[in-house]
């Protein structure tokens, strides 16, 4: 695939019409490749929610156990970063952090939250295991929050609220997005070409923050 402005246009258009249809006070599930958009989405997202509720504050609540340097609160959203624990495995510290978080008094101060590929570092018992405290927690949660984003690579995470709740699924490929999870599931699996992601993926980055400076012009 050529990367061009019109290809990368293109695909940012159908990323913004994913946001546009995000709803609130429902699980919105989103799965892609690597560099597809799925931050993007999130760091969009905030800016809707802003616009709707308190300019003051950002209104997403980022739960991510990766330290990525777009984390930071003032590209879009608060960020709550994990670090693992000398004596605690990947997982303990994973759930630790979703736990602490979502302990906070959400009700009074209404946050929309996106569990940004929690399964990191996680054996499939500790999926499971993590599951079990979604599926416990989840009822309150989308009571006293806007609403919970699940961004996952793990088809296990995705089939399990696609087939056990009534949400939203999104499946973002490269200039593509799809609703149908068994499509999703079933797909092709391709070898990554890095020096093709590098490329897009830059591109992308850039092309996106050209928009934004046209918009706010």
């Amino acid at each position: 695939m050529e990367v061009s402005n019109e290809i990368l246009d293109e695909h940012i258009d159908k990323l913004i019409d994913v946001i546009k249809s995000i709803k609130e006070n429902r699980i919105t599930v989103v799965v892609g490749a690597n560099g597809t958009g799925k931050s993007l989405i999130r760091k969009q997202l905030n800016v809707r929610l802003i616009k709707d509720y308190d300019e003051n504050r950002n209104m997403v609540r980022h739960i991510s156990q990766q330290l990525r340097t777009e984390l930071r609160s003032d590209m879009g959203a608060l960020a709550c970063i994990g670090m693992d624990s000398p004596t605690d495995p990947t997982s303990i510290s994973s759930y630790d952090l979703i736990n602490s978080v979502m302990n906070y008094d959400m009700e009074s101060k209404k946050y929309y939250i996106v569990l940004d590929e929690a399964e990191i570092g996680m054996s499939e018992e500790s999926i499971l295991g993590l599951l079990n405290y979604l599926d416990s927690k989840m009822p309150s949660w989308l009571n006293d929050t806007l609403g919970v984003m699940i961004i996952t690579h793990s088809g296990v995470i995705a089939e399990h609220f696609v087939k056990n709740y009534d949400c939203d699924f999104y499946s973002i490929g490269y200039n593509s997005v799809s609703q149908d999870f068994d499509a999703w599931k079933n797909r092709v699996i391709k070898p990554t070409d890095f020096e093709w992601l590098s490329e897009w993926s830059n591109r992308l980055f850039h092309r996106v923050n050209e928009r934004s400076k046209s918009i706010k012009k």
